[in-house]
């Protein structure tokens, strides 16, 4: 069987490669690895602030690299890869979307586990997700606010193999997701798919609201989440945002200005 991911283009920001895909083609991929039985695979949904907090802390950078494939969660990323020739990414593969979309596609083919978030967000989560989607959740775990031990992550596995699901939602946060993602994966079973989808369990549990849909598509969420929880955010957004936008332009002119050099 072709590899599912044999026919991916991919392009670098700040030594994270990134996959040029749409939704569309994460699902097909996902269900792919599901049903061959392949060995688990983890998935990053990535933005601005991974890429920062990667430059910066090497176990995050780490997890980007170990991760079978990196998307882009946020629209920079997007723009980032239509300005190095990648013009079908019209969207950005948003962790909420993509989960309802993955879901809506699949409804009860395959067994899924949350884990991350509080046990009433968990319960919302699986309530809404059985009612509209026929899902069959068969396990749950909200861990324990601090850094996990290896006997955590052991502890995290043998829950996930003990349920047998095969779809493993992850919402933590950045970076923190992409590290457990990391632990967990030589752990798991084959057939398993670690997906770290930050705050879709707030979103799609109804806990949070999500930015107006003309917000989300045209970059300009940060705005609507800066305004919504200043306290926890500014820095983010305003802080490393900028020097994002800093780097990731001068990257860009370099490989331009190298590739002009080239060819004259």
């Amino acid at each position: 069987m072709q590899e599912a991911t044999a026919n991916i283009n991919f392009f670098t920001v700040m030594n994270i490669k990134v996959a040029a895909i749409q939704i569309a083609d994460l699902c097909e991929i996902a269900s792919q690895w599901i049903t061959s039985g392949a060995t688990a695979k983890s998935v990053t949904f990535t933005g601005m602030h991974g890429v920062m907090e990667s430059r910066d802390n090497p176990e995050a950078m780490a997890a980007h690299h170990d991760a079978d494939l990196v998307v882009c969660d946020g629209m920079p990323l997007v723009w980032l890869g239509r300005l190095y020739g990648f013009a079908a990414m019209r969207r950005r593969v948003y962790g909420p979307e993509l989960m309802r979309t993955f879901c809506a596609r699949t409804t009860n083919q395959f067994t899924h586990f949350f884990l991350g978030g509080t046990p009433e967000t968990l319960e919302r989560l699986r309530t809404t997700f059985a009612r509209e989607f026929s899902l069959k959740v068969t396990g749950m775990y909200s861990p324990p606010f601090k850094p996990w031990t290896p006997e955590d992550i052991s502890e995290m596995a043998k829950k996930i193999s003990d349920s047998g699901s095969k779809v493993v939602w992850i919402g933590v946060g950045c970076p923190k997701q992409e590290i457990l993602a990391m632990r967990l994966k030589p752990l798991l079973p084959d057939g398993t798919v670690l997906l770290g989808v930050g705050a879709a369990f707030d979103f799609n549990s109804g806990q949070k609201t999500m930015a107006p849909k003309f917000m989300r598509e045209s970059g300009l969420e940060w705005a609507y989440r800066l305004v919504t929880e200043p306290r926890r955010l500014w820095r983010r957004y305003l802080v490393l945002g900028s020097k994002f936008v800093f780097l990731a332009s001068k990257e860009y002119l370099a490989r331009k200005n190298s590739k002009e050099g080239s060819a004259s």
